[in-house]
């Protein structure tokens, strides 16, 4: 097997910092050192459309005829989990800081907040920011002192949206979980990251 020190990029120049493995039936892509094998099922994958971002260390599989047979689609979803993810982490984080302006920078506006089945519509900035002060102080008042997401559900809407459904449990300050709860959330990426669009709680 042959190595080459460059990965072609989505204009077909080179990328530095990855290598190309080319055997008699098959050129392996390998970015970062690591090997994560993703076998397609599209024979359709456009090679130029190696330029895409990764989350993680990925290898491609192109066939002796320059097929690409890796599912980018596959990829992409994952790379969207990743981010989706953390950006739930942190909004957990700001929400048990009770960090309501924080909160607020993780939004865009006009907002839509949907609870009991009631649309509540948020016009600007200092709308949304008093609207989750008046939540986090309602759940504080109720013993939930943190929260925790224990389970993500992620749908892909294209490539710059996404919905998210959450479970969240409350902790009370001894770790007692107090809520057990599913909120829905419709996002929206920007060239600063994720935002919430709006929310539906399922209760």
């Amino acid at each position: 097997m042959n190595a080459f020190p460059n990965q072609q990029r989505a204009d077909r120049s080179l990328r530095p910092g990855a290598r190309t493995l080319r055997s008699r039936h098959s050129v392996l892509i390998q970015v970062a050192g690591n090997v994560v094998r993703a076998l397609s099922e599209r024979a359709d994958a456009r090679p130029h459309q190696l330029g895409a971002p990764f989350p993680y260390p990925t290898t491609f599989m192109i066939n002796s005829r320059g097929d690409l047979t890796v599912c980018l689609d596959r990829c992409q979803c994952l790379f969207m989990t990743a981010t989706v993810e953390s950006f739930i982490q942190e909004y957990a984080r700001r929400y048990s800081d009770h960090d309501p302006d924080a909160v607020t920078e993780l939004c865009l506006y006009p907002f839509l907040a949907i609870r009991g089945g009631v649309p509540i519509h948020l016009p600007d900035r200092v709308a949304v920011r008093d609207h989750f002060a008046t939540i986090m102080d309602t759940y504080r008042g109720g013993g939930a002192a943190t929260w925790s997401p224990v389970a993500i559900d992620i749908r892909r809407l294209g490539e710059h949206a996404a919905f998210a459904t959450v479970r969240w449990n409350a902790l009370d300050t001894e770790g007692t979980v107090v809520r057990d709860t599913e909120t829905t959330y419709h996002l929206l990426t920007d060239p600063d990251g994720w935002r919430f669009l709006s929310y539906t709680n399922h209760f």
